[in-house]
C-alpha cells in the first residue's frame, strides 16, 4: 500500500518504498518478537509524527543530521543488524533479544552451544555466494559479458531465496524438527482485510515467548502506550526521513531538488494508511530496492507501480511456498545486504581531512552499538550542533605576513574562514588584539589587514566589537586596514561612530593606501623613509600625499598624530 501512496505524494521517482532493515531493528528493540499489534501501532504513530512535521515545513530539521552522522549511524545499524541474525545464521536456539551490541552478543554466547552444523554449512555458502555475485558487477575483465552479469549481480538475492527455498521444499519431513535446517514455517495467506485504525493493544506482559497470548490478558489503554512507546515513534520518524533523504539525493544527482516537508508529508501518509488500515510495519525508502529500480532505467514512479501490483500477486498466490525458506539463507541475504552499507571511503575521507567530523561520526557509531538505535541517532545529532556551536565560537583565522609589490612594504594579512556572529567576536577581538601587540619584524609600519569579504550579516553586539576593535588596535599604535569590507558595514560603523574606516576593495586600493601610509610617520620612534631620516613631527611630513584619497579617509589617523592637511 505504502508504494501506492509514495507514487501520488512523493517527490523522487527512484525510491521504492517498503520494510527497511534499520526500522524493522528500531521496532524490534521496541516491541519484542512476538506482538505484532505494538509494531502496526508503533507504525501508525510514527506516521502521525512524520505528517505533523510536514504539515509544520519542519523539513529543515534534517539539515541538523550531517553526513558524519549519517555514516556513523549506518555503520552502527550494519554492525546491530548483522549481529542480530547470528543465531539465524548459525542455527542457535532462543530468540534474538537485545536492545544494545553487547546484549546481543551476550545471548549469543549463551546459546553457542546449540550450533547445528548444516544451518552453519547452508549460511556460510549462502553469504558467500551472495558477496561473490555482487562483485561480479565490478568484474571488469570480459567486456563482453558485463551487462550480463550486471544483470546476474542485481538479480543474486532473488537467486540465493529461490534456490534455498527449492532445497528446503525437496527436505521437507513432517517432524521438522528432524530437518537438517531451519525453514521459516507457515505464512498467512492473502491480503490483509481492510479494517479502521485502533488505539489499544495487549500488555506485553501477558504475551509469552512463544507467541502465545495469556487467558487473562488485558488491553493498554491509549495513554499506557503513549508511556510504553516513549521516543520509538519519534526515533523512527527521523530514521525514515532521513533515509528517504539520503537515498533520494544519491539518485536524484541533476534532477529535481528532494522536497524534505514533502518526504515527511509522503512517509506520513504512508504509515498512517498502511499500519492504520492494512496492518503494516512501519516503512520508508529501501536503498537495495532503490538501487535495483534505479539501475532498471526507472524514468517515473510508474516503476514501483508496477512493483505494487507484482507484491499483491505475491500475497495472493505465493505465501504457501514462503513457509519453506531456510531462516540461514535469511539472515545471509540480510547480513550480505547491511555489510556494504558501512560507507569505509568516507570514513576514510574524514580520517584525512575531518579529524573533528570523524569524531561526530566514531560517537554516532558507538552510541549506536552500545546504547541503542534511539540514542545514537539523538547523540549524533547533538554532536553536530556542538560541532556548530564550537565552530562558530572559535573560526580559524589565518595569518600571513606578506609584501606589497606596489609598496614594497610588509604588512600582516588575516583572514577568517567564515562569517562575523556574536558567539565569536570575544574570540576574533581578542586574536586581533593580541596580533596588534607583537612586533613587527623588518617592517616600516605596523599595519594589519583584516580581509572583511564574508562579513554579510551583522548584529549590535557584532558592530559595538568591531568598533572597539579598531580603538585597541589604533591605541597599539597600528593601522588596521579593513579589506573587502561591503558596503552596509561601512554605513553601520559610521552610525554607530567609526567614521570613514580604512577600507580596500580589492589589491590596487590597498597598495594606494599602503603607498599612502608611507608619508605618515606612526609611533614615537625615528624610522628611515625612501632613505631620509624623518621624525615624527608632522611638520615633516608631506601634506600633500593626503590629499586625493579617493576610496580611503585618513581622519582617525590624522587625529591620533594631530596631522592637519591643507586644501
Amino acid at each position: 500500500m505504502g508504494t501506492f501512496i509514495y507514487t501520488i505524494l512523493g517527490s523522487c521517482r527512484e525510491l521504492v518504498i517498503g520494510p527497511q532493515a534499520v526500522l524493522s531493528l528500531v521496532s524490534f528493540q521496541a516491541c519484542g518478537s512476538q506482538n505484532p499489534e505494538c509494531v502496526i501501532l508503533l507504525g501508525f504513530y510514527s506516521g502521525v509524527v512524520h505528517f505533523v512535521l510536514g504539515v509544520l515545513h519542519l523539513g529543515f530539521l534534517v539539515s541538523f543530521i550531517s553526513e558524519p552522522v549519517t555514516v556513523g549511524f549506518t555503520a552502527g545499524a550494519a554492525i546491530m543488524i548483522a549481529s542480530g541474525q547470528i543465531k539465524l545464521f548459525l542455527g542457535l536456539s532462543g530468540p534474538s533479544q537485545g536492545t544494545n551490541l553487547i546484549t546481543i552478543w551476550q545471548h549469543i554466547a549463551d546459546d553457542i552451544q546449540t550450533i547445528r552444523l548444516y544451518d552453519s554449512i547452508l549460511g556460510i555458502i549462502c553469504a558467500s555466494t551472495l558477496i561473490i555475485m555482487f562483485k561480479l558487477k565490478d568484474f571488469r575483465r570480459f567486456h563482453r559479458w558485463h551487462k550480463q552479469l550486471h544483470i546476474l549481480s542485481l538479480c543474486r538475492n532473488a537467486l540465493v531465496l529461490v534456490v534455498s527455498l527449492l532445497l528446503g521444499y525437496f527436505l521437507d519431513e513432517d517432524d521438522r524438527d528432524n530437518m537438517p535446517f531451519k525453514i521459516t514455517g507457515k505464512v498467512p495467506e492473502g491480503f490483509p482485510e481492510l479494517r479502521a485504525p485502533h488505539f489499544n493493544m495487549i500488555d506485553p506482559k501477558y504475551i509469552y515467548p512463544n507467541g502465545t497470548i495469556a487467558d487473562d490478558a488485558v488491553r493498554m489503554s491509549f495513554g499506557d502506550t503513549i508511556k510504553f512507546f516513549g521516543s520509538a515513534p519519534l526515533v523512527i520518524a527521523f530514521i525514515a526521513i532521513l533515509q528517504n533523504v539520503a537515498i533520494g539525493k544519491k539518485f536524484n544527482e541533476g534532477a529535481t531538488q528532494i522536497d524534505a516537508t514533502q518526504e515527511m508529508i509522503a512517509l506520513g501518509a504512508v504509515n498512517l494508511v498502511g499500519s492504520g488500515f492494512f496492518d503494516a510495519i512501519p516503512c520508508c525508502a529501501s536503498f537495495s530496492r532503490s538501487s535495483v529500480n534505479a539501475s532498471s532505467g526507472a524514468k517515473s514512479h510508474v516503476s514501483a507501480l508496477i512493483g505494487g501490483f507484482l507484491m499483491v500477486l505475491s500475497l495472493a498466490f505465493l505465501t504457501p511456498y514462503f513457509e519453506y525458506i531456510p531462516k540461514a539463507s535469511l539472515a545471509s541475504i540480510i547480513i550480505a545486504a547491511v555489510i556494504f552499507m558501512v560507507d569505509f571511503g568516507a570514513i576514510i575521507r574524514l580520517w584525512k581531512f575531518a579529524k573533528l567530523d570523524l569524531l561526530c561520526c566514531v560517537v554516532t557509531f558507538l552510541a549506536s552499538s552500545l546504547l541503542g538505535m534511539e540514542y545514537g541517532i539523538i547523540i549524533g545529532v547533538g554532536m553536530s550542533v556542538l560541532i556548530i556551536l564550537l565552530k562558530s565560537l572559535r573560526p580559524a583565522i589565518k595569518t600571513e605576513y606578506r609584501q606589497d609589490n606596489g609598496s614594497n612594504l610588509n604588512y600582516l594579512f588575516m583572514r577568517m574562514d567564515q562569517g562575523l556572529s556574536f558567539p565569536s567576536v570575544d574570540y576574533i577581538q581578542e586574536q586581533v588584539i593580541k596580533k596588534s601587540r607583537q612586533d613587527f619584524p623588518d617592517f616600516q609600519f605596523s599595519v594589519l589587514v583584516l580581509e572583511s569579504s564574508m562579513w554579510t550579516k551583522w548584529d549590535y553586539t557584532t558592530i559595538n566589537a568591531v568598533v572597539s576593535l579598531v580603538d585597541s588596535v589604533t591605541n597599539s599604535d597600528k593601522i588596521l586596514i579593513f579589506y573587502r569590507l561591503p558596503e552596509e558595514w561601512i554605513q553601520l560603523l559610521s552610525t554607530y561612530g567609526l567614521e570613514n574606516p580604512i577600507v580596500c576593495r580589492n589589491m590596487e586600493e590597498l597598495t594606494s593606501v599602503l603607498i599612502e601610509l608611507t608619508y605618515v610617520f606612526i609611533g614615537p620612534r625615528r624610522e628611515t623613509l625612501a632613505g631620509k631620516n624623518v621624525e615624527s613631527n608632522p611638520e615633516f611630513i608631506p601634506r600633500q600625499s593626503l590629499r586625493g584619497s579617493q576610496s580611503m579617509n585618513f581622519n582617525f589617523v590624522r587625529k591620533k598624530y594631530s596631522i592637519q592637511v591643507e586644501d
